[in-house]
């Protein structure tokens, strides 16, 4: 699969170059290799000082091969829109940054367009002298600004790996920009971030960063300092062989600064340290309300979510992942929904991890997570396959919410045996609290020649979880695995289906909770139902039937887990569009939302 996803990610590159082709206006240009100048800059400064206080668009096409950049291009730029075309040129850079820290920096209403990734190439030079360097940036505070169709070349290979220590050059910087589109670009050996997205108090926002290929970066494919209302998606991330510190990273550096309300959905990474975002202890909502979605990784690090809450990671797919954690969560209020992770597993037998899906919150002071006993999460219709350790591990951290997870061959491994080979884990230590956990609904199975998972469910300090309708398979009954080890009085039925469940501390089985409703045959849904959880555990064929006059935002999430799958019906309304709701697929969870006049959503992801 990993060689797979590389050979289209490659075959895809020489679309970049033929993906955007921007209009040209057929008023106020200007062709810049007429103009006078010392080079090409300064004719380019002269070509974009004569536009009009209206704008218009400076040709630069015209310039070919070896080009300088000597001066400030938008020095002169009038205060209205302003389009810069290059063409088949590669621009150097000087040795000290023309303005504000950089070769090229933009003002409002501007836009800069190459001729395509393999024709137009702005470069740093050998032996750049500025502690801080960047090729494309903005003026601080700029908005309505455009970046695209370039190669930006950081010329890392001319500097030794402790320069990154003492400097700094990130490629394409946006600084405190607002309305800002970046996109199409092939960016590549940068001492820095490929793009960094910068803020402080005052965040960049509203902006677009797709359809980018970056590579061998030291640091971030794409750092997120400081943002908010942003959209981050269709990029491709390959660190290559650099000791790349992020896919895509944000971090707000200090309390009073943003990563809010970002959608990083469909990117491809391929190798460095995955998608994270972490945010100081205290910065409250500034660092929340994100999505991570549907991207694709492979062969490096995961998901990391510390202190973000009210954020929702949802239909990724992490395949091979080197981290100890494919997702960690350290915070409250997070959703994790429909990701798919399958584990090489022949290669990491030796390693430590952890658990493919963590959610760990110790104390406030720790610096790794929201204070212990707090949570509040949902683990909910995922599938995990062959992990190391634990699929699911709920330590220091309390009313959490794991259903519908599909968790299979779950294996041994490690330096410690503490946590091996466990389908769902919940724990405490002595930082804080694990409690209130429902785990209900789950298909745990191990289907390895030997059986390799010790117990399908382990709650090792959980006070007053709640466990029930677990359909457990295929777990061998013996002194090591499975029921023989069992402890205490034997367990009610509807905690569990099959073998492998040990209890530890005061289990709850059977106890109603309100916002869960479990059937047992065909049942017509009821605006009551409003943001319930509907398990249909049917043992004939059975419906759910939507109400047919639905109050508006209305909401329920569709879990089947009996012998025979439930139907969805739509009561004469319509699905997205369709007179028929899709298929629901057994312990994956479907999510039915309404404004009201007909139903919408996705439907639930079938167990790869």
């Amino acid at each position: 699969m990993t060689t797979r996803i590389i050979a289209l990610a490659l075959l895809a590159l020489p679309m970049f170059a033929q993906r955007y082709r921007p209009p040209i206006p057929n008023r106020n240009v200007r062709l810049c290799d007429q103009f006078p100048g010392a080079d090409a800059s300064g004719k380019i400064a002269a070509c974009i000082a004569s536009l009009p206080a209206a704008g218009g668009t400076a040709d630069a096409r015209g310039f070919q091969g070896a080009q300088n950049i000597s001066v400030d291009l938008f020095a002169s730029a009038p205060a209205r829109s302003v389009t810069l075309l290059l063409g088949d040129a590669t621009f150097t850079c000087p040795a000290a940054p023309v303005v504000n820290s950089a070769c090229i920096s933009l003002p409002s209403n501007a836009t800069l367009i190459g001729n395509g990734i393999t024709q137009t190439r702005i470069m740093l030079p050998n032996g750049w002298n500025a502690p801080f360097y960047r090729t494309i940036a903005n003026t601080a505070g700029a908005s309505d600004f455009e970046i695209a169709n370039i190669s930006v070349d950081g010329n890392q290979e001319n500097y030794g790996g402790t320069d990154r220590l003492t400097r700094q050059a990130h490629c394409i910087f946006v600084q405190q920009g607002v309305r800002f589109k970046v996109h199409d670009n092939l960016v590549h050996d940068c001492l820095g971030d490929a793009i960094e997205i910068w803020g402080n108090s005052t965040p960049s926002r509203h902006g677009r960063v797709y359809n980018n290929y970056l590579h061998d970066m030291i640091q971030a494919g794409i750092g997120l300092i400081s943002v908010a209302d942003t959209e981050v998606f269709g990029n491709l991330v390959d660190p290559g062989a650099k000791p790349v510190f992020g896919g895509i990273h944000g971090e707000p550096s200090s309390i009073g600064q943003w990563i809010y309300n970002l959608d990083i959905h469909d990117n491809v990474l391929i190798g460095g340290e995955g998608i994270s975002a972490t945010s100081p202890v205290g910065n409250g909502l500034n660092t929340s309300h994100n999505a991570v979605r549907n991207n694709t990784m492979t062969g490096g690090g995961g998901i990391v979510w510390m202190r973000n809450p009210y954020s929702e990671i949802a239909g990724n797919n992490i395949i091979g992942c080197l981290a100890d954690n494919a997702i960690g969560v350290m915070s409250h209020d997070i959703r994790v929904l429909n990701n798919v992770i399958t584990a090489q597993s022949a290669r990491y037998v030796v390693t430590n991890y952890s658990a493919a899906i963590a959610v760990d919150n110790s104390s406030v002071n720790s610096g790794s997570g929201e204070a212990a006993g707090y949570g509040n999460n949902v683990i909910q219709s995922n599938t995990i396959q062959g992990w190391i350790r634990a699929g699911i591990r709920i330590n220091n951290s309390g009313w959490n919410r794991i259903m519908g997870n599909n968790i299979r061959n779950i294996q041994q491994g490690g330096t410690s045996n503490a946590m091996s080979a466990v389908g769902a884990y919940a724990q405490a230590t002595i930082t804080g609290l694990t409690h209130d956990s429902q785990i209900i609904g789950n298909m745990i199975v191990d289907t390895q020649a030997r059986p390799t998972m010790l117990w399908a469910l382990y709650n090792a300090s959980d006070l007053s979880p709640y466990v029930a309708l677990n359909n457990i398979s295929n777990m061998a009954i013996g002194t090591v695995y499975g029921g023989a080890n069992l402890t205490a009085t034997p367990v009610p039925a509807d905690c569990y289906t099959g073998t492998g469940f040990l209890p530890d501390g005061s289990i709850i089985c059977g106890a109603p909770v309100p916002d869960i409703v479990t059937q047992t045959e065909s049942y017509l849904a009821v605006p009551g139902d409003a943001n319930k959880f509907v398990i249909m555990n049917c043992g004939s064929p059975c419906t759910l039937t939507l109400p047919s006059s639905p109050p508006p935002a209305w909401e329920i999430s569709v879990l089947s887990i009996g012998a025979f799958t439930a139907a969805v019906a739509l009561n004469g309304l319509t699905y997205n569009g369709s007179p028929a709701a899709p298929a629901v697929v057994d312990y994956k969870t479907m999510r039915i939302s309404t404004d009201g006049s007909n139903y919408f959503g996705s439907p639930a992801r079938a167990a790869q």
